[in-house]
């Protein structure tokens, strides 16, 4: 077996030794933002664990949760799944009321056409069943007729909501019986937080003195970052400090069988937590990384992550490399470099309607696209020669249209995991937004509006406090720059020319 580290291929591990190095390496190359790596285990995985471990026969499948942070020892959890017993989409809806009304009630194409699952099956369908059949009423609204969707409006959007709401409520079942309290786990490391460090220490501190307990400061972290909630959880502190950081979840929910720690230790870690508690509670993003079991869910959506900035990756090898790939793109072009990809969103190519079918879209975006000053297609598809070169020379490319833009290139996907998103990761792209599954046009017009103009907002307003430019300004209007030969200084740039001078 071949090992990456530091972007170098190695030789197998001869000895513990080299085994120590290529973990410490792996965690040095690591992101600043905690990785999350989601793993399913079906059978006969799940059997042996049930078995070893005496765990209900209700226990269908396991969740892997590791956390992995280059400042923290490591977290691993091992979760198990039951069912998700959330009823089917349902309505009050009468086949007789519409010719245009399937089965279920959702609106149908005339053509009577059926949403086809992407990623035929996995054990997901299994322990969430009816996500399958969320999508597929989903799909439903997608496809209607204009003209019968104009005739029945009220009763589309009353479904819709409904629909919505099935979601919502699967979500929320998901997060409860399946993550428990280790739902907090998931949240990002707090930002700036220098109280939290001395915390840390006086409470590590603490356990050696008082309690005689040895605990590594690196694995008090996540939980005492994870918040108050979280802390006055006896179950959710004492498995990782007594597991090591390697924990069994669930335990709690099945015979009550919970590892304890005294009441001192657990007093002393509230007690910790209360004292940071007033502090700027902002967090840094987390990357998700999903196994191909797991990785058609919503997580982003879950009530904890709600308000927590997600991205999302095919593996953490992909993510060391996109970092580095990035790094060494703006090397070489002389922009400055940071942990993260920076992508300037003005820098921007558009592909808009190029099937030609996607009026109202292209009335939407084409002018405000000209008024921002992107370059781009609309109306027309682009050639693969003028595709690749806009993917070649601009940080960011816009595409508004049918499916994917897989149709205007020529891809060839014969292996798993496959897909326009990773192709576009693959070939270096640092980051990828887009969709889970089918959305109508005027959703997706009213989302991606929103979502440019406040990038482009937040761009602007960054630009305009950043302390850099505001110095360089300063510089600029401080300069004599009289020349010698008596001609007169040129005259000061307004404030409105300036910001477009630190713009570009």
């Amino acid at each position: 077996m071949l090992w990456l580290n530091k972007y170098s291929i190695l030789r197998p591990p001869k000895s513990s030794r080299d085994i120590q190095k290529i973990v410490e390496g792996f965690f040095e190359c690591l992101p600043c933002s905690t990785v999350i790596c989601l793993s399913f285990l079906g059978d006969p995985y799940a059997s042996l664990l049930r078995d070893l471990l005496q765990y209900h026969p209700s226990v269908h499948a396991w969740m892997m949760l590791s956390c992995l942070n280059p400042q923290e020892q490591p977290v691993v959890v091992l979760l198990p799944l039951g069912p998700v017993c959330e009823d089917a989409p349902q309505n009050d809806v009468d086949d007789e009321d519409d010719n245009h009304f399937g089965s279920s009630g959702v609106i149908m194409d005339e053509s009577g056409g059926k949403w086809h699952c992407p990623w035929g099956s996995a054990l997901a369908d299994d322990i969430v069943p009816v996500f399958k059949l969320i999508l597929a009423e989903n799909y439903s609204f997608c496809v209607v007729p204009l003209e019968n969707m104009r005739n029945n409006r009220l009763l589309w959007w009353t479904q819709r909501k409904k629909l919505d709401q099935c979601l919502q409520k699967l979500l929320r079942e998901l997060e409860d019986s399946w993550m428990g309290s280790w739902k907090y786990l998931l949240l990002g490391e707090l930002s700036y937080s220098k109280k939290l460090d001395t915390v840390n220490k006086k409470l590590v501190h603490d356990l050696k003195i008082k309690c005689k307990m040895d605990v590594n400061q690196n694995l008090l972290r996540p939980i005492l970052g994870s918040g108050k909630d979280a802390c006055e959880n006896e179950f959710f502190v004492s498995q990782p400090l007594l597991g090591k950081g390697c924990c069994v979840g669930g335990v709690e929910c099945f015979d009550g069988r919970i590892p304890k720690i005294s009441p001192e230790i657990f007093q002393l870690i509230v007690g910790a937590t209360n004292a940071r508690e007033e502090e700027c509670m902002k967090r840094e993003p987390i990357i998700l990384v999903l196994d191909s079991e797991v990785q058609m869910l919503p997580w982003e959506n879950i009530p904890m992550l709600t308000q927590q900035e997600v991205y999302r990756m095919p593996s953490v090898c992909c993510i060391l490399a996109a970092v580095h790939e990035s790094h060494h793109f703006r090397e070489g072009i002389g922009k400055s470099n940071s942990v993260f990809p920076l992508i300037d969103p003005l820098d921007a190519f558009y592909v808009l309607n190029p099937s030609g079918d996607l009026h109202n879209t292209q009335v939407q975006f084409e002018n405000w696209f000209a008024d921002q000053k992107f370059e781009g297609k609309a109306g027309t598809a682009p050639t693969i020669e003028e595709l690749a070169l806009a993917l070649k020379r601009h940080d960011f490319f816009i595409y508004f249209g049918h499916g994917s833009v897989v149709e205007l290139l020529s891809l060839d996907d014969h292996y798993s995991p496959q897909g326009t998103p990773l192709s576009y990761l693959l070939a270096g792209s640092p980051i990828v937004v887009c969709n889970l599954w089918e959305v109508t046009d005027k959703d997706i017009d009213r989302f991606g509006k929103a979502m440019l103009e406040a990038w482009l907002k937040e761009r602007s307003t960054l630009a305009e406090n950043c302390v850099h430019c505001i110095d360089l300004v300063n510089d600029l209007n401080s300069m004599d720059i009289n020349s010698n030969k008596g001609g007169k200084a040129k005259k000061k740039a307004p404030k409105k020319k300036q910001a477009e001078m630190l713009h570009n």
